[in-house]
């Protein structure tokens, strides 16, 4: 898969991540897949960051820029998703 393949995947996973959390809605069926997307998004970016650090895969600046706020926008919306109504 091409470094480009691979943006577009973990870009996806996270809009998946950030559609789930702008509903405010617990889900417990939905959470455990959000979760499994959470984990899998952040594997991809950090792959591709470290891989561009250890000048393995070398990446536009226009790329590092968009792992970069892909990484931002994932973590910001891992710490608001939503809560079961019970807590």
């Amino acid at each position: 898969m091409s470094i480009e393949d691979e943006i577009q995947k973990a870009k996806r996973m996270v809009e998946d991540v950030e559609l789930y959390v702008e509903k405010s809605v617990w889900n417990p069926d939905k959470q455990e897949q959000v979760a499994m997307e959470i984990v899998e998004a952040g594997k991809h970016l950090n792959q591709l960051m470290v891989g561009h650090s250890m000048k393995i895969d070398i990446l536009s600046q226009e790329q590092v820029h968009l792992v970069s706020d892909l990484l931002k926008r994932l973590n910001k919306a891992k710490d608001r998703l939503p809560s079961p109504p019970w807590s």
